[in-house]
């Protein structure tokens, strides 16, 4: 099998607030990360939990503008503690393509 997560991540956490892009994220990777064990984080409170009850985390994939956090604030938080974390954002005011 394929592996798309560099470091053939065991337990990844989608942390965004917006629950559509977090089923978008999991269910796309979830096709081609079978065994991967997928945890979900809506705010940077619930993301610190996860990481906090979690031994082992291999990936977070972070969106920068959601509750609690603003910014590389919370990038920084993340990355001091789980080795791989990644963050996606968009503009508040998005360019029509």
């Amino acid at each position: 099998m394929n592996r798309l997560i560099a470091l053939q991540a065991e337990t990844v956490i989608v942390a965004d607030d917006h629950p559509l892009f977090r089923t978008a994220i999991k269910e796309a990777l979830e096709a081609e990360q079978g065994e991967t064990n997928f945890l979900e984080a809506n705010s940077f409170d619930s993301l610190q939990k996860l990481v906090d009850e979690q031994k082992e985390v291999d990936l977070v994939l972070l969106d920068l503008h959601m509750p609690g956090v603003s910014g590389l604030p919370g990038w920084s938080t993340c990355a001091n503690a789980i080795p791989a974390c990644q963050w996606s954002s968009y503009p508040p005011t998005r360019t029509r393509w």
